[in-house]
């Protein structure tokens, strides 16, 4: 799927007042578009300058034919043209009138928007020609961002409960899902869609609320979508995601929380579990490592074999019988 920067027509209030408009009658007199009119932009090759360049009308100014070129590539569709969703609400009305009538309706229509000048980075509209299969479906939660030419620039998710077309292509090996709104899907979306139910591997039709599937019938038998009114209460439940639950004994399990089964049994389980408070507790590990002496053990051991100190100095005399010391004393 090529993807281009800069499609070859696109809407836009004039972002200056410099761009001279090419209808013949304004080229001659040199007329520019005034900055914040509605214009139309036509990206193409200049064989003087050698180079892709984008010349511009005022809205008034195009052309049948030219407006004939912008339909077909729309698709008929007035949003799917580049730089609709960015222009004024009356400058839509004014496209749409335009496309029903296949010609210009008011002559004078400038509607100027300088508030409006600052456009997005436009991407050409593609279609997804690689498909490899397509699905209706209700939208389950909103997550995926839609790929028709009006959403995809800005990015707008399809909400829950929404009808959306799954499109499946090819990312090397894998399959691979996008989806639009059902009333972003194109005439050629369509066209393919209705080849798939003719050689039935068109998936989830049969899964629709009635009033959606006669919206995807009426859409393919026209050969263009119609925006259906959102049901309430008709999107089915998302499966969750599995859940890692730790219990009291140490064990651990999955359990779903949509099942009531592995509910019941996971209580039960937990009810025979031993109970954190009379469980025995768990052995004290010993540091690794060189162990300490104890310092009580080792000053017992060196008292017992320590030798006794012997003092220091003469040793005291004891008088000796009869002599006039031990007399003296002894009286």
């Amino acid at each position: 799927m090529a993807t281009e920067e800069i499609p070859k027509f696109r809407l836009e209030h004039s972002v200056s007042d410099k761009a001279g408009c090419q209808q013949a009658a304004c080229k001659r007199e040199k007329v520019k578009v005034p900055k914040g009119e509605l214009r139309l932009g036509l990206h193409q090759w200049h064989e003087m300058a050698q180079e892709e360049i984008t010349v511009w009308r005022h809205w008034r100014c195009v052309p049948p034919t030219q407006l004939k070129g912008v339909i077909l590539l729309a698709g008929e569709i007035p949003e799917n043209v580049p730089g609709f969703s960015c222009i004024s609400p009356e400058s839509q009305e004014e496209i749409r009138l335009a496309f029903e009538a296949g010609k210009i309706v008011n002559k004078d229509f400038s509607d100027i928007r300088k508030d409006l000048v600052k456009g997005p980075t436009y991407v050409k509209f593609e279609e997804i020609t690689d498909a490899v299969g397509y699905k209706v479906e209700v939208t389950t939660r909103a997550a995926a961002k839609c790929r028709g030419a009006v959403c995809k620039p800005a990015g707008i998710k399809i909400a829950k409960g929404e009808l959306r077309l799954g499109i499946a292509t090819l990312w090397g090996e894998h399959e691979s899902w996008c989806y639009k709104h059902w009333k972003c899907a194109t005439p050629y979306d369509l066209q393919e869609v209705k080849t798939r139910m003719d050689e039935d591997s068109f998936e989830g039709l049969n899964s629709l609320p009635e009033q959606y599937k006669t919206v995807v019938m009426d859409s393919i038998e026209q050969g263009k979508a119609t925006e259906p009114t959102v049901l309430e209460n008709v999107a089915p439940k998302a499966k969750r995601a599995k859940k890692f639950k730790p219990t009291n004994n140490g064990f651990e399990h999955f359990f779903d929380e949509e099942d009531e089964e592995v509910k019941k049994a996971n209580s039960q389980f937990d009810e025979n579990a031993v109970k954190p408070e009379t469980a025995s507790a768990a052995p004290v590990k010993q540091p690794k490592g060189r162990k300490k002496r104890v310092v009580e053990e080792v000053d017992t051991v060196r008292a017992e074999v320590a030798p006794s100190k012997k003092k220091r100095g003469r040793p005291k005399k004891t008088p000796e019988a009869g002599s006039a010391t031990s007399a003296y004393i002894s009286s």
